[in-house]
């Protein structure tokens, strides 16, 4: 098994602030995905990734959105966005298996090496399109990541996700040949609302299951595992509606579980410091806070918490604070 962390995160600014703040310790252990969304089209990826991710290696991701209304111009984009962060980083570039057909030049491509990822019904394609891959084209298994994503996977369906999981394995050709095959899955539950505010809610967080299940398909399949996850995050993003004021709110991770602890909405207080302070103390005065020293995001907290700072940040500061917790805890949980 590598000792690595794969935590998927969109290419938004808490994001990158969650990653460019995390200590070096934990940075060396991180290889971050990063997906990257349409709206950022006119920025050059290089110089936006190194804002926030400089010399180290990381995956990239663009979604089909920027190219999936005209898949025959898919050879054209791989030269204009892929093969610049190939040659100018460490970036490996993440193609879902449901595009790898119209893939012509896998050298180009995959300079770095490549990622494939699977998801939703993917996992059907493994005999007949993922195994195949390797024997039509000149890519070889040692130069590729293969990406196992559960996506959302919520305690009621861990069995059968994880039953994909072990199916997968049962219709995969030569495991132990690639260069590594990082699983990855969320269970932060979604888009809660009706809870009681200001105290913590506990959810169970399933991907510490999901890694003892991968840890045993490893050793039995003798591939390099590397685990992976998206954090405290709902992976379905909100259609803004007018009107729509979200609820300030603390997500935290803990060894077996997520907290959870809403707040006020936007409109009515919720980013008020006396508002965001109250939150902040809940956490740090529970059990379960591990320390202001513990990460960048901790520290943020406790200054809050304990008016060691008059700033209650926004929402996209508090998923930076959240996130930069979440990597430092994976790291060193792993």
């Amino acid at each position: 098994m590598n000792k690595y962390y794969v935590p998927i995160v969109k290419c938004k600014l808490g994001e990158q602030r969650a990653l460019e703040k995390l200590d070096d310790s934990v940075k060396n252990v991180t290889i971050p995905l990063i997906e990257i969304p349409l709206s950022k089209k006119e920025e050059p990826t290089v110089r936006l990734i190194n804002s926030f991710w400089s010399s180290r290696k990381f995956f990239f991701y663009f979604s089909p959105d920027w190219f999936d209304s005209e898949p025959e111009e898919f050879p054209a984009f791989i030269q204009q966005y892929i093969v610049p962060v190939c040659n100018n980083s460490l970036g490996v570039p993440v193609i879902d298996l449901s595009y790898v057909g119209i893939v012509e030049d896998w050298e180009a491509f995959a300079k770095n090496g490549v990622a494939i990822r699977l998801r939703n019904n993917e996992f059907g394609a493994i005999e007949d399109t993922l195994n195949a891959l390797f024997n039509v084209t000149e890519l070889r298994r040692e130069n590729t990541d293969l990406v196992l994503d559960l996506q959302y996977i919520s305690p009621d369906d861990l069995f059968a996700k994880t039953s994909v999981l072990k199916a997968a394995f049962s219709d995969l050709d030569n495991a132990s040949g690639f260069r590594s095959i990082i699983i990855a899955g969320v269970s932060f539950p979604k888009q809660i609302s009706s809870i009681e505010g200001k105290k913590i809610h506990h959810f169970r967080r399933v991907e510490t299951e999901l890694y003892a299940l991968s840890l045993k398909l490893a050793h039995r399949f003798n591939f390099n595992y590397i685990y992976s996850d998206y954090g405290p995050t709902d992976i379905e993003d909100i259609p803004f509606v007018v009107g729509m004021s979200p609820n300030f709110k603390i997500k935290y991770t803990i060894f077996d579980e997520y907290l959870y602890i809403k707040g006020l909405p936007i409109k009515k207080g919720g980013l008020d410091i006396g508002n965001v302070r109250e939150l902040a103390k809940i956490l740090v005065d529970s059990d379960d806070f591990s320390g202001e020293s513990f990460s960048w995001g901790d520290q943020k907290i406790y200054e809050i918490a304990t008016g060691l700072s008059n700033s209650p940040g926004n929402l996209t500061t508090w998923v930076s604070y959240a996130m930069n917790h979440h990597i430092t805890f994976i790291v060193r949980q792993i």
